[in-house]
């Protein structure tokens, strides 16, 4: 009996051992398809790790961490993790609330000295979850014309944020991603501990978890062992001739910034930081998960320093970074006990989909397809998708949401698309003018003008609709463009622009930086049309005179410029 049962012990063993390494096999096939994008050796890549239980799954290393110099990318590589320092400064603020330091419903002024009355009122918790409708920092730079091969410090970030004069919403009411709130949190946490925040999360976090191969630069000009070096696919030229012509340019990152972002860091030392997170008893990291509930009690999506979301029945807490031309993601699946980093140095990676990938494929292999992918179109689903790209056209467009957002649909072999951040989602047909967005599940609707083309579109939100404006070039006179010509200067961006015609656009020539060009949308309204997410509104006094105008985008909203 006893040779029979450890025959049969070994033979499972066998079986068992011969369907793991299949899987295994299967596993290593599928990141290889994955992966094709970077395996180049002369270009950019990617490092892809993942990690269940403490037990390392696997680390894929591809491409060059210096391209010009064909150097490759190791599982050793490090990169600028950009935004998920956040998730760093988050934990550190609830570990100094742990050790009674402070409270996150503090006022910022409790902590912090020399605030404007619209910042000092706004609390830690709506620092932390976005929700104090402070104008973002890198956006209020890039309008001051700030490159990202100028260096910049922290304190002249700090001063940039000081100086505006009013927020994107009043504080708790909305949802608004910024980074300001994250520099203003590493001055928390700098002013509580009595040191600077890089030497604190070093001593308090960094150097106890053995993240030996993370650091905060302390200069942006600092020299960092093996670190990778991000690049960029840019337009050559200008014009519209040539706007389909990209080329590949080595990118700079002289930022002294710290607390939203600037964490140097490695896959392994990334996956660890993950472990930690999911093995701290799951208490700090359901804090860091609980979302912000907004009025009318609607989830923001967002928790403390972490991103929250689905993955099938899994919730999925993550955070990307993008900084010049590096991308990263830190994903995670506390049910599973799943961590999932990716990193890279190119702007064209997607990080975020690259980790949702992995961890689809890890906790369920590919899903069959849905009963909507295998059933018969609905007769409105077969009409559009045969459809010429005359009926699709009147669709297609740029639209401004009511919180500044910028929507494109896009149409394709009659089937039309929505880009967000970046990426596309299917807009899938329902009946007349109403469609699903295919990744989100919510229903899109539009409103169709006298001409026949939309004029707007709502999205009907769990909670509420968010409505969308359809914009187009409008014409504007020349008596008009000499109304709107003149030079005029932002005491928040402390900037000039230098506002003339150029055609049929309005130019604008900064004291620094790259020209703007704006087509106008009419109501003295001017879009920088491509990327398509700046809006130039001008401003009259009671004589009908432009007095100045302001600036606005989904994260900076009414940047005021005087005419001079």
């Amino acid at each position: 009996m006893r040779s029979t049962l450890a025959l049969m012990l070994a033979l499972l063993w066998v079986l068992g051992s011969a369907s793991s390494q299949a899987a295994d096999t299967d596993l290593a096939a599928w990141l290889d398809e994955l992966l094709v994008p970077w395996q180049d050796p002369a270009g950019p890549g990617i490092v892809v790790s993942a990690a269940r239980d403490d037990q390392i799954l696997f680390t894929r290393a591809h491409g060059a961490a210096h391209v010009e110099h064909r150097v490759p990318i190791t599982a050793d590589t490090r990169f600028n993790a950009g935004s998920i320092a956040k998730s760093f400064t988050a934990y550190g603020i609830l570990k100094l609330e742990a050790a009674g330091r402070l409270e996150l419903d503090d006022r910022l002024d409790a902590h912090l000295d020399d605030l404007p009355s619209t910042l000092a009122h706004v609390t830690l918790r709506q620092l932390l979850q976005h929700t104090a409708g402070l104008k973002d920092d890198w956006t209020l730079a890039s309008l001051a014309g700030w490159e990202n091969s100028d260096i910049r410090t922290h304190d002249q970030a700090r001063r940039m944020i000081l100086r505006q004069t009013g927020l994107n919403f009043d504080p708790g009411a909305r949802f608004g991603y910024s980074n300001s709130g994250y520099i203003l949190l590493a001055d928390v946490i700098a002013a509580v501990s009595g040191t600077s925040y890089a030497e604190w999360l070093e001593t308090e976090v960094l150097v106890p978890l053995g993240l030996v191969d993370t650091l905060l630069p302390r200069s942006p000009l600092e020299m960092v062992q093996g670190l990778a070096t991000p690049y960029e696919m840019r337009r050559a030229g200008a014009g519209a001739g040539s706007r389909r012509h990209l080329n590949l340019e080595r990118s700079a990152v002289q930022s002294d910034v710290h607390g939203a972002g600037n964490l140097v860091t490695t896959a392994a030392d990334l996956l660890r930081w993950g472990q930690h997170l999911l093995g701290t008893g799951n208490a700090m990291l359901q804090r860091m998960g609980a979302q912000a509930q907004l009025p009318g009690g609607t989830p923001s999506g967002y928790g403390l320093g972490l991103q929250v979301g689905q993955l099938g029945d899994a919730t999925l807490l993550h955070h990307g970074g993008a900084l010049s031309g590096y991308r990263s993601q830190l994903l995670l699946i506390p049910d599973e006990q799943l961590v999932v980093v990716v990193l890279g140095n190119v702007n064209t990676l997607r990080p975020g989909a690259v980790a949702t990938e992995v961890a689809d494929r890890l906790l369920s292999g590919r899903r069959p397809p849905g009963p909507e992918d295998n059933g018969p179109a609905t007769t409105a689903d077969a009409s559009l998708r045969h459809a010429d790209l005359e009926e699709a056209a009147k669709y297609r467009g740029r639209y401004l949401m009511e919180n500044g957002r910028m929507l494109t649909v896009e149409a394709a072999e009659g089937r039309l698309f929505m880009v967000m951040g970046g990426s596309l989602q299917e807009l899938r047909p329902v009946d007349n003018n109403r469609f699903m967005l295919a990744g989100e599940g919510i229903p899109v609707a539009f409103e169709r003008s006298n001409n026949g083309r939309m004029q707007r579109m709502t999205l009907e939100l769990p909670e509420h609709v968010m409505r969308a404006e359809r914009l187009e070039p409008a014409t504007v006179s020349g008596w008009d463009y000499r109304q709107y010509e003149g030079r005029y200067f932002s005491p928040a961006l402390e900037v000039h622009y230098e506002l003339v015609r150029d055609g049929e656009q309005l130019l604008a020539r900064r004291s620094r930086g790259v020209d703007l060009e704006f087509t106008p949308i009419g109501d003295d309204r001017f879009l920088e049309w491509d990327p398509g997410d700046l809006v130039l509104k001008f401003e009259r006094n009671r004589r009908g005179r432009v007095t100045g105008f302001t600036l606005s985008t989904s994260r900076a909203r009414n940047v005021e410029f005087v005419r001079e």
